[in-house]
């Protein structure tokens, strides 16, 4: 046996025999292999099936092809002797996919395409055809299947058109005529690129028909990924022309086949059809095919000159007889099962409506008979009306797996149809009535553990295929945003379906109710709960599952990863994964991974800090892509790493092209040397740069040398002596530690001794360099972070003892960082034996067992760590950007009247930085409402919080946070106590925050008059005036003026109204240092600068504003948005009533997240929403947008008419970008409901109660 498909077929004849014989063991005449071979017909079958089912697997022979019709006899007679059921096309792609691997030759016809198909694309597109669509023989149509191929193969000229379009009613063989053409009858010359669309198969809308057709254009045309914009239906174009050039210079022809056309979703008025998408001048010689019945007709999207609307290219198909045949069996069955009596008629029914997914137990339960009753049913039919259904969820727990059993779905469209039909409008309705009831009854009971699999997994789809109904949208919304049932999903380690559903929920919302903000924001919550929860999800696990063959659950777990470069990278391990078990899938997986590659690019940027993580995600993919056999494409993207300069890591380019040299070595020895050769030209440069980090080298020559293949290799051999050379001629000290312990690792398998005694001089010099810490600060780093290669070399070396004391030896300050990061972990885990670069989590070890276990052939253990890694991950909280975010929504709460809730969500935030700037911003809220009995405490209590653990001097101090993040805590409680009253003790705070002229005290101290308009305007004013004046006698050489103008409008904001003298002071302190800006040489004018005094005097001379505007920032264009004040910007149109300005500027960020920020600040804006960003974000750049949005809203105010729903579009706008945290303000005031949403969804997911109407004061 031969192939993990060949044991499959194996084990599933010996077990069929097994209970056939079981079942027949007291028959006359008795049960065996010769009585199988009588009642078949074929002499010497049961001499076959000896060979077929040897008693030794290894010596068992796989039946070929030429004995299908054998195979096939030989299972219909078991499974009649076993009372099973018969399922043909089961069998016959089973024997299909056991076929023994053979090498791929050179062809010039081969299956599926007229080039080679070493991607496999093609032939699981055959196998999924096979499966559904093509006859076992078909009958009578020799003279269409020679009229299909004359049309596919006649020369161009101007009678010949370039579309067929073949139309008949149901049930005259159409797809079964296109089946045959495309698999068994292709023409010599001839390249098929084929989509068979149907309503029972679920792949009638304009994304399947483009997954399916995409991926064979993309082999067809050589293309492994497809230009920059990433939408299916912008490449499909650009690779259809590319497919029919490339297949017109290889002398060949493209014909694209579409059967089905009919059955497209799309096609009603207000769809986006599928023929829309075919092209109205097929490029290159090409030619269409389109097959369906003559209604509906063109659908009108598609244009008045488009082919399909000549009735030139009609060609109508006389009916088979044969088909007819089958239909009127399948016809009989059903027409059995509506008129055997209320059962019959209820299990019709309810698979007619369901869509698929129910399984017997499900049917008998809603059909309220028994199970036995309607597994009977099922068997009379199955074959000829019912096909199985694609529920397969043996991935899955065992609890989901529901213990093997099968669903069902009617196995024609026009069955589908006809049952309808035979039904009736109201019968159908009230049986879609019946399993939405179940939906609620369980929904009543919170989603409990025993939920049918139907209603967690298949329902939704129910309400999906019914999209553009509003209330079948309100109704999938609703269930999907129900937090227990995302809890449930969750339990039973479903993140990946729970992720999926809510992200096309979303769509349908999008698309249907639009201007729903409430379920908009409700759906954004909800996505970011739910990937949150993904974040960090071990790459193992999705890579787990493909390496059990479980492809669809190892993309979709990859998919959840929350940013585009996380999903790159786990794609590209699951398409590594797919090569190692030889499934055709990994190319097209690994194209997706480069696709989401070259997203994440696009969407990074500097302030972010993501452009590494993004060049990271780009080598993953390009190794992925020579690891499936698309050189090409793999090199290309090698070849546009960005320098190592950026990701200040010299050895990154080198170790890839090292990595993918590994993964080629395989298939392609030749090209493994080649880049090979190139990974050592990139060292040699590493090696010219005197500004690499000393180690980087020695990273990059290993890299190689393990590529190389045998370390005895002449190449391995040659890097081992640059390896050797170099770390002994490494300067003694501790910069050199890295060196020599990278050295001891590389050597270790070829000249042990020297990777001794370099691992020992390694950690010697490193245990002095801890005796004193001054020793090795500059430019070389801390000594603990040098820890992880000493003891990885120590373990390496035999010296484990050794490794263990040199960590324990590290002093308590040296061995924690920020945030309580443990610095020692990565030594740890080279004591543990974690391999190198592995992670040391409980999820993480159990899914690298699982992958052990799939290696060692034990697929059901390898399944069962599996989900046991995933229920450990799920459960896991991790903090980060979703907890900042959780801080604003703690300000919103409270300042939408639910301060009792604001309380305890900022009480149940992990650390006390974020605790203090929620608490702080829900002292504000009651302090504006007036309670400062309940406002004073809490601010105190913020306050508090920022001291908590901090002691100057003590290291252990950075197991909180650093002063950044403490500071800006600070300044929140500070400002927090000035609006409660307690101005002496706010001052008293952001002394704190160092000396009186430092910007840090200087900021808070703004923050504090802010907070003491309204209780102590006097005291705010003298603060605001002892800034203002400290700003204007600042560079009195006019050497430092930019920025002077932004600053004074900060303190415009912070005195508001409550002293006029003082605002005008500040107003003309600005009119100084507009003059100074203008008359300063070689400055000219800062940009906040500029855009605060648009907003200050815009309104004033509103057209000269908006022209010096629209100038300057035509001017920059050119100029990346994060350099930019980009959402000010966008805040200056909208002040200037300029909003279609505002949304493009806005979209101009190119980073989702300050997308939405720009979008949202404009949204406040016109919703007159407040700001709080310095209480809830540290970042400057927000924290100046939101000054400006508080100087507009008080000294620019929109106009009423149409700013509402201004405000409403921008919102959305932001809620798309998955900025629902940065919407919150608006939202408050334009739709207060989707606060209680988001509210509920998130305390349901943190298991907090909503509720009360005053917080509970803590004492300090």
């Amino acid at each position: 046996m031969r192939t993990d498909k060949s044991r499959e077929l194996y084990e599933a004849l010996r077990a069929l025999e097994a209970r056939a014989m079981s079942a027949r063991k007291k028959s006359k005449p008795p049960p065996s292999r010769r009585e199988v071979a009588r009642l078949t017909g074929v002499a010497g079958l049961d001499r076959r099936i000896g060979e077929w089912l040897h008693k030794d697997p290894a010596k068992a022979k796989v039946p070929g092809t030429s004995s299908s019709d054998q195979l096939i006899g030989v299972v219909r007679v078991w499974s009649c002797w076993a009372g099973a059921d018969f399922d043909e096309r089961y069998w016959r792609t089973l024997l299909d996919e056991a076929q023994p691997v053979r090498t791929a030759k050179p062809r010039t016809d081969p299956d599926g395409a007229g080039s080679d198909d070493p991607r496999g694309v093609f032939r699981s597109h055959a196998a999924w055809i096979g499966q559904y669509v093509l006859p076992a023989r078909l009958r009578d149509r020799e003279g269409e299947l020679r009229e299909l191929e004359d049309f596919c193969t006649a020369p161009d000229t101007d009678i010949v058109p370039g579309y067929a379009w073949w139309q008949a009613g149901p049930w005259a063989g159409k797809s079964a005529l296109m089946a045959e053409l495309v698999l068994r009858r292709r023409p010599a010359g001839v390249d098929f690129v084929s989509c068979f669309i149907g309503d029972h198969l679920g792949n009638n809308d304009r994304d399947s028909f483009l997954q399916t057709v995409n991926r064979q254009l993309s082999v067809l045309a050589r293309q492994g990924t497809q230009p920059g914009s990433g939408r299916a239906e912008e490449e499909f174009p650009w690779l259809l022309t590319e497919a029919a050039e490339a297949c017109r210079g290889r002398g060949r022809r493209l014909v694209l086949v579409v059967d089905g056309i009919d059955e497209d979703l799309g096609s009603g008025p207000d769809g986006l059809s599928i023929a829309a998408l075919l092209p109205t001048k097929p490029p290159a010689s090409m030619r269409v095919i389109v097959a369906g019945r003559p209604n509906p007709p063109v659908p009108v999207g598609v244009r008045s000159d488009h082919p399909l609307r000549g009735a030139g290219i009609v060609r109508l198909l006389a009916p088979s007889p044969f088909a007819s045949d089958v239909s009127d069996l399948a016809r009989r069955e059903l027409h059995k099962l509506l008129s055997g009596g209320p059962v019959g008629r209820d299990v019709l029914a309810l698979v007619t409506v369901s869509q698929g997914g129910l399984t017997a137990g499900d049917l008998a339960h809603l059909a309220n008979t028994i199970p036995h009753e309607v597994d009977v049913l099922l068997r009379g039919v199955t074959g000829r009306s019912f096909l199985p259904g694609d529920g397969d969820r043996n991935h899955l727990p065992q609890r989901v797996a529901g213990g093997g059993s099968r669903t069902r779905v009617l196995g024609h469209t026009e069955l589908h149809r006809e049952a309808l039909a035979w039904l009736g409008e109201t019968a159908a309705i009230g049986y879609e009535a019946r399993l939405h009831d179940w939906a609620e009854e369980y929904r009543a009971k919170g989603w409990p553990p025993e939920t049918p699999d139907y209603l967690l997994y298949d329902y939704p789809r129910l309400l999906r295929r019914a999209g553009g109904v509003a209330f079948a949208t309100e109704r999938l919304a609703s269930l999907v945003l129900d937090p227990r049932r995302q809890r449930a999903l969750l339990g039973l380690n479903s993140i990946d379906a729970a992720v999926s559903e809510v992200e096309q929920a979303a769509r349908l919302v999008e698309r249907d109710a639009p201007d729903d903000l409430a379920t908009r924001a409700a759906l954004a919550v909800s996505r970011d709960v739910l990937t949150h929860s993904a974040r960090g999800l071990p790459s193992e696990i999705p890579a787990g599952f493909a390496r059990l063959g479980h492809w669809r659950r190892a993309t979709d777990l990859a998919l959840t990863a929350p940013y585009p470069e996380d999903k790159a990278v786990a794609l590209a391990k699951v398409a590594r994964a797919l090569v190692g078990v030889h499934d055709e899938r990994a190319a097209e997986t690994a194209r997706e991974a480069a696709r989401w590659a070259a997203r994440a690019r696009e969407e990074s940027a500097p302030s972010n800090g993501d452009e590494s993580d993004a060049e990271y995600a780009v080598a993953g993919a390009a190794v992925a892509l020579v690891a499936t056999g698309q050189e090409r494409e793999g090199r290309n993207l090698l070849n546009t790493l960005r320098s190592y300069a950026v990701l200040e890591n010299g050895a990154f380019p080198c170790t890839t092209a090292a990595k993918a040299a590994a993964a080629a070595r395989a298939w392609h020895p030749q090209l493994a040397e080649e880049l090979l050769d190139q990974a050592e030209v990139l060292a040699e440069a590493l090696r010219a740069d005197r500004h690499a980090e000393p180690a980087a080298l020695v990273t990059a020559w290993s890299a190689i040398a393990e590529a190389a293949g045998s370390p005895g290799s002449v190449r391995a051999a040659g890097i081992h002596a640059r390896i050797s050379d170099y770390a002994r001629a490494a300067p003694a000290g501790p910069e050199s530690v890295a060196v020599w312990a990278t050295a001891a690792l590389a050597l270790v398998d070829v000249h042990p001794e020297e990777a001794v005694e370099l691992a020992q001089q390694a950690a010697g010099t490193l245990r002095s360099a801890l005796r004193t810490r001054a020793d090795t600060t500059g430019s070389q780093g801390y000594p603990e972070l040098m820890l992880t290669d000493v003891a990885y070399a120590l373990v390496a070396t035999g010296a484990v003892d050794e490794a263990r004391r040199l960590v324990e030896a590290v002093p308590e300050g040296l061995a924690t960082s920020w945030f309580g990061l443990d610095l020692l972990a990565g030594a740890r885990a080279a004591i543990s034996g974690v391999p190198r670069g592995a992670g040391t989590t409980r999820p993480e070890a159990l899914a690298r067992k699982a992958l052990l276990l799939a290696e060692q052939r034990d697929p059901g253990e390898a399944l069962r760590c599996l989900n046991e890694a995933l229920e450990a991950f799920v459960t896991t909280r991790r903090g980060g950007v979703w907890e900042a975010k959780l801080v604003t929504l703690s300000a919103a709460l409270a300042a939408s009247g639910l301060p009792a809730d604001g309380t305890r969500l900022a009480r149940s935030l992990p650390t006390p930085a974020e605790q203090a700037r929620a608490l702080a911003a829900v002292s504000v809220a009651l302090a504006g409402a007036g309670n400062l009995t309940l406002a004073q405490p809490l601010a105190h209590e913020a306050a508090g919080l920022t001291r908590e653990n901090r002691n100057k001097g003590d290291s252990a101090s950075r197991r909180i946070a650093p002063d950044w993040i403490v500071g800006h805590s600070k300044r929140a409680a500070a400002y927090a106590l000035a609006h409660a009253g307690e101005g002496e003790r706010a001052l008293e705070l952001a002394a704190e925050l160092g000396k009186p002229e430092g910007s840090g005290r200087r900021r808070a101290t703004v923050l504090v008059a802010a907070g003491l308009r309204g209780p102590d305007p006097v005291t705010a004013a003298k603060l605001v005036e002892a800034e203002r004046e400290r700003l204007m006698t600042r560079a009195p050489d006019q050497s430092d003026v930019r920025g002077r103008i932004a600053a004074l409008g900060n303190l415009i904001a912070a005195i508001g109204d409550a002293d006029h003298a003082c605002e005008a002071g500040l107003r003309q302190a600005i009119d100084e240092a507009w003059s100074l800006q203008l008359t300063a040489k070689g400055q000219g004018v800062d940009w906040q600068d500029f855009l605060v005094v648009v907003v200050l005097e815009g309104k004033n001379q509103q057209q000269d504003a908006l022209r010096a505007l629209e100038t300057r920032e035509r001017n920059s264009r050119s100029v990346p948005p994060w350099e930019l004040p980009t959402a000010g910007i966008a805040l200056g149109y909208a002040v200037l009533g300029d909003h279609d300005a505002a949304r493009r500027v806005s979209a101009r960020h190119n980073v989702p997240s300050d997308r939405a920020e720009a979008y949202a600040a404009v949204a406040g804006y016109l919703a007159g929403a407040p700001e709080n960003a310095h209480l809830t974000s540290w970042n400057e750049d927000t924290a100046f947008t939101e000054m400006l949005r508080t100087l507009a809203v008080s000294q620019s105010p929109p106009v009423v008419a149409g700013a509402v729903e201004q405000a409403r579009q921008f919102v959305a706008e932001a809620l798309a970008d998955g900025g629902w945290h940065h919407a919150l303000p608006a939202l408050a005031r334009l739709a207060p409901e989707a606060l209680l949403q988001v509210r509920n969804i998130v305390f349901s997911h943190l298991h907090l109660e909503a509720g009360g109407t005053e917080p509970e004061i803590h004492s300090r």
